[in-house]
């Protein structure tokens, strides 16, 4: 396993996600030649967690991936899993899917592949666990702690659950940013 977020200085944030490198378990394929994915399925983690069933659980709410950097293929990259995991389609177009930038706009920050692999896992698993839910990623400028809590800040005012899997090591002075993450009536879901 590799990681694919660098280590970081005190103050900023890195990604959490590792990734099997070559060598390691080699993907499946069935009898037609398609990708059968390792691991769990959706309906298996629900179960396992008892999280309700069903394309509808989630409905009327709004779940908030904050992230650094821009994941340009997330939205493609979610209509393959969901095709793969039978779960109903998640779109600009038909307002389940939003990408925004840490202000609400749409000038997004640079791409960063690493960065970009944490977005996409994270959406696809909110869609995943949440099929009736809308999906709000909110991608910061940079992995400076200013700027991920400036996307925090907006992912609070138009999301009822809060995500972020990103993380840092402790340093003198962090419980300045303790404040940005007190919102009633917001879960909040951090690695």
């Amino acid at each position: 396993m590799i990681e694919v977020c660098p280590p970081v200085a005190p103050g900023f944030a890195r990604c959490l996600t590792e990734m099997v490198v070559a060598g390691g378990p080699q993907p499946e394929t069935s009898a037609a030649g398609d990708f059968v994915p390792a691991g769990f399925s959706p309906d298996q983690i629900k179960i396992a967690h008892e999280l309700p069933m069903g394309r509808r659980a989630g409905r009327g709410q709004t779940i908030a991936i904050v992230s650094a950097f821009d994941s340009p293929t997330v939205e493609a990259d979610l209509a393959v899993f969901s095709k793969q995991f039978g779960l109903p389609r998640c779109t600009t177009a038909n307002g389940c899917f939003t990408k925004v930038n840490d202000t609400g706009g749409t000038t997004y920050p640079p791409a960063d592949a690493g960065w970009a692999l944490e977005s996409n896992l994270d959406v696809q698993w909110a869609h995943a666990i949440a099929p009736g839910a809308k999906i709000l990623l909110v991608e910061a400028n940079s992995i400076s702690f200013p700027d991920l809590f400036r996307a925090v800040n907006y992912a609070v005012r138009n999301a009822s659950y809060l995500s972020g899997s990103w993380g840092s090591v402790e340093f003198a002075g962090q419980t300045i940013f303790d404040p940005l993450l007190r919102f009633p009536g917001v879960s909040k879901f951090f690695a």
